[in-house]
């Protein structure tokens, strides 16, 4: 019988560990959701709330049932981590431009944008109800803050950050942010 090092076993765990990302699951409708997925992991989620599993990177299925939606399916190539969702809700990432302002127009793709009825004006990315899947390209996510002010390196005197937000804490966080400036 062949014997293996422990210290071999610990590397090989943390090699295959590194090749799995954390995937939030987000239900933000007002019944409970499940999600299978690739045919074997099944994780309920209850009304108005979150989960977070990890996948192994690379290709996989989802298929999302109840929330009070017809059931959807999904195929996604996973690489850095996100968001899986119910498809009840239209999400967005918005950029925000912190320190100094008289590059926002070659540092920022501000333009209005439409989504669920409403308009705002800011360089955001929208992803529909049917995209149920977002790859992690974002600063914040759903449950952190966008922050009001940035402190900067001597060294800098920009810095772009983005959030994730569900439609309707976004058009919140965007009329108090409205208020705050007149």
């Amino acid at each position: 019988m062949k014997r293996t090092s422990i210290p071999y076993l610990l590397a090989l765990a943390v090699l295959l560990g590194a090749c799995s990302k954390n995937v939030l699951l987000d239900n933000p409708s007002s019944a409970a959701v499940t999600f299978t997925i690739d045919g074997t992991e099944v994780v309920e989620v209850a009304a108005n709330s979150t989960a977070e599993v990890s996948i192994s990177e690379g290709k996989h299925k989802v298929k999302v049932e109840g929330g009070g939606i017809s059931s959807r399916d999904t195929s996604f190539s996973l690489r850095e981590g996100g968001i899986l969702h119910a498809g009840s809700s239209t999400y967005l990432i918005w950029r925000q431009l912190y320190g100094l302002q008289n590059d926002r127009a070659t540092l920022l793709n501000e333009r209005w944008v439409e989504f669920d009825s409403a308009k705002a004006f800011g360089d955001f990315k929208v992803f529909p109800p049917d995209v149920l899947f977002i790859e992690k390209t974002w600063d914040h996510g759903l449950e952190e803050p966008l922050p009001e002010s940035k402190t900067l390196m001597i060294s800098k005197d920009f810095a772009v950050e983005s959030k994730i937000f569900r439609a309707k804490d976004f058009l919140e966080t965007y009329k108090e942010m409205a208020g705050k400036a007149q």
